[in-house]
């Protein structure tokens, strides 16, 4: 935290001069992003790109979308995107999952980031989706496919990128936010106040600066949910972010500084009464970048260095009093540079090192805030003060003449424990016409395992303990894909089939695991998958003319059983599991929103096909969210419904499948009225 205050104050002091966070035609509406070809995409190259020009595969939720569906958060923007689920697990919530990859029990195997800059818990490797409220975001890309020769090696199966709002150069703008939330039950109704966010930025001759800062509360109906123990509980699944956030550049300089705490109702430790059920999984972020970028417009040389620290504290008792506390950091410094050669062709290399520690990983008593002991040993898990550094260097050269558009190029890593990787990647775009354009992507990732999966270890190891792997190989992805993208008067759609290709994915298996000569029985124990692939489709649809918006994105996905194991529970019959078997073959979002004069009606839906648990099979699940509003001038009231026939939605329990078949991803109804005015 006072990391994050003295960065404040240098932005605060820096106002003078004027900040920017960019151009004005990142302020891009959906009809010139989907049917002028504006340039604003960032998440797929250094250089700025149009829809139908990027080198990737990208989707981009404009700030009118987000506005016209009432998205609560960028979590729930992100469902609305082909190829994109977000799931949770019995221990944490908001999964991002890419194209039917499944996260192990933390998002470590797709990238986030907030205006370009990565960040994720050097523990466990999970980079937490909603550290900034959506009412302060102006755009979100979502990059699918492998990605780690732009970013390296955590963006496995693709990558986010949240861009902040900022106002016009010239121009100060500010905001306030509002709103309550209401759910009723059979057990009880319950309100909430749901969001209070501000915002202020203002721009000058050279730049302009953004803070940010907000609550946002998202509870829900309360439900049953019988544990591993066969024991009925009844528990409130609930988030409570509070951030603040300050950006903004000026003359080459940039900087952005996040903090952010979150409190979420988990299942436990393990899915069962006595290891935490319904007690709050805390969170913190302190997260500070600065860059420095210069150069004349044919070639750019560009410094940054990033500090980011992340906290988790979650509980393993009943009571409550037993508790866990893991806290790591990372330390990156970047350098690149982009040179445009003669005539068509440029070329971009740079190099990265990230350095990260896992400070402590230990249980503890609330209480007293002594650490646990085993026969007068602190139980700190055989994490305490363990660090890996990675370096790597990479090098792209593209040709950019109409209407060809072609970029190669390659990234090698190097890191302390696994050792050298090479991931290579190229795109084609040819573009038919302004509007019209076909791509072919291939690419490679990479990523090495985190500290928490090589040497996590509790002592005594108990049946049903995890256990770290130190001898663990770093997973790999490859992917092929071509895209057909093309817009018709108000209407632009995107076809992409494609085929994925995971190697020694990281999972939890069952059984017997042998460790430095250690053997233990009956427990968790991290593992590498044999090699397994998928061919999907991609369809997204969208049309926006006036008032009128409207989105279909649907996506197939048809995957093999190349990492097939056997699971044998006590006192049950071997089970086999593998990723593709707890995946939907389909999914399907789709919505619609209308204005007439100042009062505006939308909604969206939201379907999964039928899918596999370990031993039994979920039907097919749908909710409905509606949004109805009246905006007059800068004011603007919005009533929102979410899943408005309060349907119990589940997803299967993947993770440690043992007894629990499946965990809740929504549970009723959920009524909100929020309150926005511009100024």
């Amino acid at each position: 935290m006072r990391l994050f205050l003295a960065t404040f104050l240098v932005l605060t002091q820096l106002t003078a001069n004027g900040w920017t966070q960019g151009d004005d035609d990142e302020l891009a509406s959906l009809e010139s992003l989907l049917m002028g070809g504006a340039e604003v995409i960032s998440v797929a190259s250094t250089k700025p790109e149009s829809i139908f020009n990027s080198v990737s595969n990208v989707t981009v939720i404009t700030r009118q979308t987000i506005e016209r569906f009432n998205y609560g958060s960028v979590s729930e923007a992100i469902e609305s995107v082909a190829g994109v689920m977000v799931w949770r697990t019995y221990f944490l919530k908001r999964l991002q999952t890419f194209r039917g990859g499944l996260q192990e029990q933390y998002a470590n195997k797709s990238l986030v980031m907030i205006n370009n800059v990565p960040m994720w818990h050097a523990v466990t490797g999970e980079g937490y989706i909603d550290r900034v409220p959506i009412d302060a975001v102006e755009r979100i890309e979502i990059l699918r496919g492998p990605a780690s020769v732009l970013y390296g090696s955590n963006a496995l199966n693709g990558a986010i990128n949240i861009v902040l709002r900022r106002p016009k150069k010239g121009e100060r703008d500010g905001q306030i936010s509002a709103g309550a939330a209401t759910t009723h039950d059979k057990f009880e109704g319950y309100g909430e106040a749901s969001r209070a966010v501000g915002q202020y930025a203002s721009t000058g001759k050279d730049g302009s600066y953004n803070v940010i800062g907000g609550m946002v509360s998202e509870s829900w109906p309360m439900y049953t949910f019988n544990d591993e123990g066969r024991l009925d509980n009844k528990v409130r699944d609930f988030d409570r972010v509070r951030s603040l956030t300050a950006s903004g550049e000026w003359k080459g300089h940039s900087l952005l500084a996040n903090v952010a705490s979150v409190k979420e109702g988990f299942l436990g430790t393990t899915p069962a009464r006595s290891a935490g059920i319904g007690n709050p999984h805390e969170r913190e972020f302190e997260l500070v970048s600065y860059a420095y970028s210069f150069g004349p417009e044919w070639w750019n040389l560009k410094y940054s260095a990033t500090y980011d620290r992340q906290r988790r504290n979650f509980s393993r008792a009943d009571d409550d009093n037993t508790r866990t506390d893991t806290v790591g950091s990372r330390t990156t410094n970047s350098l690149s540079a982009r040179v445009e050669l003669f005539d068509y062709w440029s070329v971009e290399a740079g190099g990265d090192h990230d350095y990260r520690v896992s400070y402590r990983y230990v249980n503890y008593d609330p209480r007293t805030m002594l650490t646990l002991t085993t026969s007068g040993i602190p139980n700190e898990n055989e994490m305490r003060d363990r660090t890996a550094w990675e370096g790597s260097a990479y090098v792209q050269l593209g040709f950019d003449k109409a209407p060809w558009r072609f970029l190669v190029g390659s990234r090698y890593t190097n890191n302390q424990l696994f050792g050298d990787n090479l991931s290579s990647r190229g795109s084609a775009v040819y573009q038919i016409s302004e509007r019209q354009s076909v791509k072919a992507v291939a690419g490679q990732s990479f990523r090495a395992p985190t500290l928490f999966e090589q040497y996590f270890l509790t002592k005594p190891v108990t049946a049903g303990g995890v256990v770290g792997n130190p001898g663990l190989s770093p997973e790999k992805s490859d992917s092929v894909e071509l895209s057909y993208l093309a817009s018709w008067g108000h209407l632009f759609g995107q076809l992409t089939g494609y085929w994925t290709q995971q190697k020694n994915r990281i999972f939890r298996s069952l059984g017997t695991f042998t460790r430095a000569g250690e053997t233990y029985n009956n427990v968790n124990f991290y593992t590498n998958a044999n090699e397994f692939n998928a061919r999907g489709l991609e369809l997204e649809l969208r049309y926006s003319r006036g008032q009128t918006e409207a989105y279909a994105a649907w996506d197939y996905i048809d995957g093999n059983k190349g990492d097939v194991t056997t699971i044998t529970n006590t006192g049950d019959i071997p089970r086999e599991t593998y990723n593709y078997k707890y995946v939907p073959r389909y999914t399907l979002s789709s919505g619609l929103s209308h204005a007439i004069g100042g009062f505006f009606l939308g909604g969206n839906v939201t379907h999964y096909s039928s899918v596999d648990t370990l031993r039994t099979r979920l039907g097919h699940n749908s909710w409905l969210d509606l949004n109805a509003g009246y905006a007059t001038g800068r004011i603007r009231h919005t009533l929102g419904v979410r899943n408005v026939t309060a349907s119990r939605v589940s997803i299967p329990e993947y993770v440690r499948q043992r007894v629990v078949e499946s965990v809740p991803l929504q549970t009723g109804r959920r009524l909100e009225y929020t309150f926005n005015v511009q100024f």
